[in-house]
């Protein structure tokens, strides 16, 4: 590692410590926009954030719960900034892309990201 590496490194550090020090937060938004936080108001918008991550995973769920050929399989759900992320396994291609196009449905998802290996049994 170069010497300005090494220096550069604990001057960040620090500046991130001083800024913690001040009782700031800066953060991205979905757009990569630097957005200013006290440590208060950073600490609400963690727990709303999280509040309906936890609301449109719940949603996500029951649809998965209240669909005939998907309420048989073990499709999990995690949420993140309404992007559904969907783990499991299905055995035929229409119940894969019957499985996404049922959470895109869901009020609030806004991107479906599938995790779901198809095992055609070969």
């Amino acid at each position: 590692m170069n010497r300005l590496a090494r220096r550069a490194i604990p001057l960040a550090g620090a500046a991130s410590l001083l800024m913690l020090l001040a009782g700031c937060v800066v953060a991205l938004d979905g757009n990569s926009h630097p957005k200013t936080y006290t440590t208060g108001q950073w600490i609400q918008h963690q727990a709303q954030q999280t509040n309906a991550e936890r609301g449109l995973a719940s949603r996500v769920a029951a649809a998965i719960d209240d669909d005939p050929l998907l309420s048989q399989l073990d499709i999990s759900v995690r949420v993140t900034d309404g992007i559904v992320t969907l783990t499991g396994q299905v055995f035929d291609l229409a119940t894969y892309q019957h499985a996404i196009q049922v959470v895109q449905k869901v009020d609030g998802v806004q991107r479906v990201v599938s995790r779901i290996e198809l095992d055609l049994g070969e």
